[in-house]
This record gives C-alpha cells, structure tokens and sequence, in this order.
C-alpha cells in the first residue's frame, strides 16, 4: 500500500475515534476545589493514582476470583463479574456540610434496554441504603425507569435521591454524570442537562468506615441463595471521577 494512502487511512481513523470523545473532556481536570481526581486511563506502580494531589491512590482488586478491571488507553473497563477499584479515602473527602460534587466521565458497554433484562449498576460507594452515619452510593437502575441515584446519609440517616432519564443512556458513547448540592438542593445533570432536582438541609457526610468501591456494590455480606456474593456490577468504562468541595453544574 502507498504510504501516503496508508496515512491517509489511519488519518481518518483517528479523527473518527477523536469525534466520539467529548470535547471537553480534554480540558477536565483538577482545580483548587477538587479534593480527589482520576484520570483512568492513568496507572503507577499498579495504582490509579489521584491528581487531586490529596493522596486518594486507589488499586484494582476483584471479589471471588472475578477478572480485574481492563486497563486501556480509554480508561478502565468493568464487566460487572466483581472486578473493582477500592479506596481508603483521606481526610480530603471528609465534607460534612457545605457544598460538593461528584463528576464522572462513564461508557455503558451494553444496551441497557434489553427486553425482560433488569440492570442496577452500583458505580462507585460505601454505603448499604439502610446504613446511617455517612458515606454514599452511585449508581443507575434501568428496572427503575431509567434513573440516577445516589443513597447518602442526611444527619445520620439514610436518605435516596433518584432522577429519571427521559431515555436510556445510549451504549458506546461517553457520558457525563454530576451529582452536586448547592445550598439546600440537590440535582443530578445528565450531559449538562438537569435531570432531577429536590430539596434537602442537614449534614451529609461522604465518608464510612468501609472503602469505596469503584465498580461494584460495596457490601460484603449481601449473597444469594447459591451463596453467591451480590455486586451489582457496574458493564462499562470509567475515564474521569472528580469530587469538588464545590456545587458544579455543567
């Protein structure tokens, strides 16, 4: 083959696969609120390390002989068998009053709207729905109708919060997901768009005692009747999580 046609070819290629990352994903990255940041497709030393500079390393593991996440230059891949990424968060993410975000870069890497098929993907927590006292969990429930939500714990009770997507989010394409609390409200933003808004006052705190999962549920009593532990997987890709100290809805 001419190696002008051959770099006109791969040329091509690359423009395609540039046009399905968002634009400003390029210019994601910390600030003077961000109090953890990670980049997925970014490892040292096995770790996936936070840019936040606040020291929220986290390693991959998996639960019950599940396959670890897949590394790539696209993030990191989950396939919802009990690969995850776990962290023993610093003080940094200690926000119990005040204003804060949660922002994620996300690919679903199936459709999520199969027939009779019932999806809850727990992306990233450390906290059961029942549990009190602090922590969070983020996840998407297709069986739901199509929702966000985020259980947390308002004053050392457990609270949930949910927003429904007009649509089921479409597989293979990148999304982003903020979860922010501005004063007494609360919302979820699908790709820069409002999906859900309520009011709440009190405490919420993001930390517990038990890591945070990235990937799956974090409970690890939950099993069913073949004694199988129940993870709630998350099928798709990560390529950025920023936790801000600040409301951000865009």
């Amino acid at each position: 083959m001419p190696r002008i046609c051959l770099f006109v070819i791969l040329a091509a290629m690359t423009a395609a696969f540039a046009a399905d990352l968002p634009a400003e994903m390029e210019d994601f990255e910390p600030d003077d609120n961000t109090v953890a940041f990670w980049d997925f497709s970014y490892m040292k030393k096995g770790m996936v390390i936070d840019q936040s500079g606040f020291g929220n390393d986290m390693p991959l593991k998996a639960k019950e002989d599940a396959p670890l996440p897949k590394v790539g230059e696209n993030g990191i891949e989950f396939d919802g068998q009990g690969g995850y990424c776990e962290l023993n968060p610093k003080e940094s993410l200690r926000i119990k009053k005040g204003d804060f975000s949660i922002e994620m870069y996300l690919m679903f890497t199936d459709a999520v709207t199969k027939p009779n098929a019932s999806f809850n993907y727990m992306i990233v927590g450390n906290k059961a729905v029942s549990e009190g006292k602090g922590g969070f969990t983020l996840g998407y429930a297709s069986h739901r109708g199509n929702r966000f939500y985020i259980m947390y714990s308002l004053d050392n009770k457990p609270c949930e919060f949910s927003a429904k997507l007009p649509t089921a989010p479409e597989p293979g394409k990148w999304h982003k997901v903020t979860f922010s609390r501005e004063g007494d409200k609360m919302a979820f933003f699908f790709n820069g768009a409002k999906i859900g808004e309520e009011t709440v006052a009190g405490d919420i705190n993001l930390i517990a005692k038990r890591p945070i999962c990235f990937g799956i549920y974090s409970v690890p009593w939950q099993r069913d009747k073949q004694n199988k532990l129940i993870v709630f997987g998350f099928k798709g890709k990560l390529r950025f999580v920023r936790i801000s100290d600040k409301a951000r809805s865009n």
